[in-house]
């Protein structure tokens, strides 16, 4: 948790409220509810994983504007039919939300660097990073 303390803020993260099992249990958090036993048997099942799975993926939605990023006085524009091929992209390999969720910015980070290259510069890892973490691009992913 500590190197994640130290992580979050370089990523743009500065709300973040970080606890373990642990700090809940002796925090007295309150638990207010129970599942009665067949509840229970049906949130144990294997199915449930399928059922979580399709509930998480039929919120997620692609950007209807397209990314336009601003590296000093120029704008790199990804267009949005762009970033839905990207999230479909993803789905399509079936990744957990988390992992899709986390590479949808490198992708599009990704898609400003080529067309970087393609006007003549010389981008390097470092610049993805930072296009990756670009507020334009925050946006689209959390839409």
């Amino acid at each position: 948790l500590h190197y994640i303390e130290q992580v979050l803020p370089a990523l743009g993260e500065l709300e973040v409220k970080q606890a373990t099992v642990d700090d809940l249990v002796t925090a007295g958090v309150e638990v207010r509810g129970t599942d009665d036993a067949a509840a229970a048997v049906v949130k144990g099942d294997a199915r449930m994983a399928e059922v979580l799975r399709r509930a998480v993926r039929s919120h997620v939605t692609t950007p209807a504007e397209p990314v336009v990023v601003v590296r000093g006085s120029r704008r790199w524009r990804v267009p949005a039919y762009e970033i839905e091929e990207m999230v479909e992209e993803l789905l399509a390999r079936d990744m957990r939300y988390g992992s899709a969720h986390e590479a949808l910015p490198q992708r599009i980070a990704h898609a400003v660097l080529v067309r970087m290259e393609e006007a003549g510069e010389a981008p390097d890892d470092r610049v993805q990073n930072t296009v990756a973490r670009n507020p334009a691009v925050k946006a689209a992913v959390k839409t």
